[in-house]
């Protein structure tokens, strides 16, 4: 067949508009649209979500680089307010004790995960406990959720992005407080937590 369909010769490629021709309008909506049919929403037990619009502050805690949920943010604030703290891999003890206690004067708790390598992070998430319902975010694949199995199995939601683009951010947001759609489903179980 490959004789018959002409592939023996290489085809000549013209180099010159190459992006243009890739990078069209009609692949950009696709891309979009495939990246918001990725959102998932995993292990909602408790019915925490969606959230309702209210005058109570939320604590939303980033873990990763900073400013890199800040689409997310800006959406989360438009239906609730929000004090927002950082977690950094440079934080001693007595830092990260008083963020753990500052996070237990909240109702809601949100921790938005945007660095894939949670290593240094698990010294936090091994000692944090906090009473009230807590909903992890990822803009990350998802095997970087099975580097928090222990937190994620008393989580009261966690919900999947996949990616941290602005578009994702937004839509993550707006799934929270039931103002988006998240309808994506696991291909892969993720740890012994979560399954398609």
């Amino acid at each position: 067949y490959k004789y018959v369909l002409g592939l023996t010769k290489a085809p000549e490629i013209r180099l010159s508009g190459l992006e243009e021709r890739i990078n069209t309008a009609n692949s950009e909506a696709l891309i979009h649209k495939l990246r918001m049919a990725a959102i998932t929403v995993l292990g909602n037990r408790e019915q925490e979500l969606p959230y309702r619009t209210s005058s109570d502050e939320i604590a939303l805690v980033n873990v990763g680089g900073y400013s890199t949920d800040s689409v997310f943010v800006e959406t989360v604030k438009k239906y609730a307010p929000v004090k927002c703290y950082q977690l950094t891999y440079e934080m001693n003890d007595s830092l990260m004790q008083a963020m753990k206690h500052e996070l237990s004067m909240h109702k809601r708790v949100i921790v938005s995960v945007t660095d894939q390598d949670l290593k240094p992070y698990l010294h936090f998430f091994s000692s944090l406990s906090i009473s009230q319902p807590a909903v992890f975010v990822f803009f990350t694949p998802f095997t970087v959720m099975e580097q928090l199995q222990i937190p994620l199995s008393v989580a009261s939601a966690v919900v999947l992005g996949h990616s941290a683009e602005n578009d994702v951010q937004t839509q993550v947001g707006n799934v929270l407080f039931a103002k988006g759609i998240a309808d994506g489903r696991l291909s892969v179980s993720v740890g012994t937590l979560y399954s398609p």
